[in-house]
């Protein structure tokens, strides 16, 4: 009927993750909110990154403002349990799915973590 049911993953970094960009904007859209989803910054991204997975993927990163744009660093990330790496992060950068990785200078789109 009407009841929301959701399945959140147990890891620390992906039930935060999950829970921002799946439930929150849900129970912001059933509260009459206009824009529900957390927004999308473009950035650019320091370093090269690989990226093996078909999925698309949430990568904690330290950004910062220069030159009208935001600059993405990834911090150290070891796996979604890893939750000393979403302490040192204050935005999540959006791996494509199938990308295969991405090289220095691309722009992607940011999450900043006090969006979600």
């Amino acid at each position: 009927g009407d009841t929301y049911v959701f399945g959140l993953p147990g890891n620390p970094v992906s039930g935060l993750v999950a829970f921002g960009l799946f439930v929150r904007p849900l129970l912001r859209k059933v509260m009459g909110h206009h824009e529900p989803l957390p927004p999308m910054w473009p950035a650019v991204i320091d370093v090269d990154l690989r990226s093996s997975d078909p999925r698309r993927t949430y990568q904690p990163v330290s950004s910062s403002w220069k030159d009208g744009i935001w600059h993405a660093t990834p911090v150290d990330h070891h796996s979604s349990g890893d939750l000393r790496s979403i302490a040192l992060a204050d935005s999540l950068l959006v791996i494509p799915e199938n990308s295969g990785g991405v090289e220095k200078g691309s722009h992607l789109d940011l999450v900043r973590l006090t969006d979600l």
